[in-house]
């Protein structure tokens, strides 16, 4: 896929846990790929200590390896960003750790709050509390969507507390910060941060933040319902679904980010 990018000069986003990308035949074609602004890697990292990180991501590797990776793509001018995900109550510690730890070495942060079904979360609390002072608090928990019938997410308030906090952070170094499919909505409609790798002829996806409020940058072209025609037919399905699913979100009265 990497080769067929960098051939059709096709922009691509990675996002990964693991660590694999700094080793050959990858490593060669990403820098190829940053060259030519087609590339920004985002990598996943939620907890700081290598031991509980462990728990909740058994097949990942450590924490200390993925911050590594982040240090050695900056060393070689690769456009990273860190997803700080998934933001768990209890543990915002552990995430700040890991936030001071990146924040000089990545070009922005994108961040999501958990979601998991309710017998889930409690079995997850029921883990960490085996290893730490982490309680189950169930008023901090709430329905993702009016229509999720068992999956449940942090509270706004919750959410926008963090939020705010960790912004500061980030103004602090001078870098943007995006919420993925999560609350508060932010002003930029490329929530991936491609826009970071300096090119600007790529598209993004149309979300509520278009649709519904019309928050809108010049960072990209949006791919709304007037463009999906223009695509090939395996990608122009994809976008096709993508826009039902917005317009059945809408027309149901639900918004699962709230107001901006």
């Amino acid at each position: 896929m990497l080769e067929i990018a960098y051939r059709y000069r096709i922009p691509i986003v990675i996002n990964s846990k693991s660590t694999l990308f700094l080793r050959d035949p990858w490593i060669s074609l990403i820098n190829k790929l940053a060259e030519e602004k087609l590339v920004l890697m985002q990598v996943s990292i939620s907890l700081r200590d290598d031991g509980l990180a462990k728990l909740l991501e058994p097949g990942a590797p450590p924490s200390t390896g993925r911050l590594e990776a982040i240090d050695k793509l900056y060393e070689q001018g690769i456009p990273v960003v860190l997803r700080l995900q998934p933001l768990i109550p209890g543990l915002m510690d552990e995430h700040y750790r890991v936030l001071r730890e990146a924040l000089y070495t990545v070009k922005g942060v994108i961040i999501e709050s958990l979601r998991l079904p309710w017998s889930i979360l409690v079995k997850l609390y029921d883990l960490l509390g085996s290893r730490i002072s982490v309680v189950f608090d169930p008023s901090i928990w709430t329905k993702y969507t009016m229509e999720a019938r068992d999956l449940y997410t942090p509270i706004k308030e919750w959410k926008l507390r963090v939020y705010s906090r960790i912004k500061e952070e980030t103004d602090r170094a001078g870098i943007p910060l995006t919420t993925c499919k999560d609350y508060p909505l932010t002003i930029m409609t490329d929530c991936c941060l491609f826009w970071v790798t300096g090119n600007k002829e790529y598209g993004v996806r149309e979300t509520i933040r278009e649709r519904k409020y019309g928050l809108k940058t010049s960072h990209a072209v949006v791919i709304g319902k007037e463009l999906i025609d223009k695509y090939p037919n395996p990608i122009r399905k994809i976008l096709r679904l993508h826009s039902n699913k917005l317009d059945k979100i809408l027309m149901s009265g639900t918004d699962p980010l709230g107001e901006a």
